[in-house]
């Protein structure tokens, strides 16, 4: 494989995991303000 391609699909995957990173972090936080607003009593207890 030539070398550009190389540097290619490695930008490609950190791309992809920045992303994951991303999304997963995104799902933390929502998880962590639905369980502090049950927890005001904003929201049921799921």
């Amino acid at each position: 494989m030539p070398r550009g391609a190389g540097a290619a699909v490695s930008a490609l995957a950190h791309l992809c995991l920045d992303a994951a990173e991303g999304a997963l972090a995104q799902a933390l936080l929502t998880v962590h303000l639905v369980r502090v607003m049950a927890r005001a009593g904003d929201l049921p207890e799921p």
